[in-house]
């Protein structure tokens, strides 16, 4: 009987909020988070990637404190949306994804003796290196 009391005062002080979580649901943004729209703009270039080994990344994001920036949660957004690939911070790969907002840092990758292979569209492209 004691039993039956405590689970019934268990389930009584939590139906609130229980209750609050049940109707807060909201389907229409189900496909709308970040991690979901970041990992939709990269399926198309990851389909022109190899299986595994490791590609490059750059952004026009700017990555210089872990804990603050913007830029460094793109790339680990990026990371885990090309899994099983390694993406490393660096444009010293054969192969390098692009992340861009604005056409000006395209220009200057292009510089750093990288050429466009595909563009794939909201800002994604893929570079090779030249001479590799």
């Amino acid at each position: 009987m004691a039993v039956v009391l405590v689970v019934f005062s268990a389930l009584l002080s939590n139906f609130k909020l229980v209750f609050e979580t049940a109707t807060a649901f909201d389907a229409e943004r189900l496909g709308k988070d970040r991690i979901t729209l970041h990992a939709s703009r990269l399926e198309r270039v990851k389909k022109a990637l190899p299986r595994h080994g490791t590609v490059g990344y750059i952004s026009d994001l700017k990555a210089d404190d872990i804990r603050f920036d913007p830029g460094f949660g793109e790339y680990y957004l990026t990371q885990y949306a090309l899994a099983p690939l390694v993406v490393a911070y660096s444009s010293d790969q054969p192969l390098v994804v692009g992340n861009f907002r604005g056409a000006a840092s395209v220009a200057s990758a292009t510089l750093r003796n990288m050429v466009v292979t595909k563009d794939f569209g909201n800002g994604i492209l893929l570079f090779h290196r030249e001479g590799k």
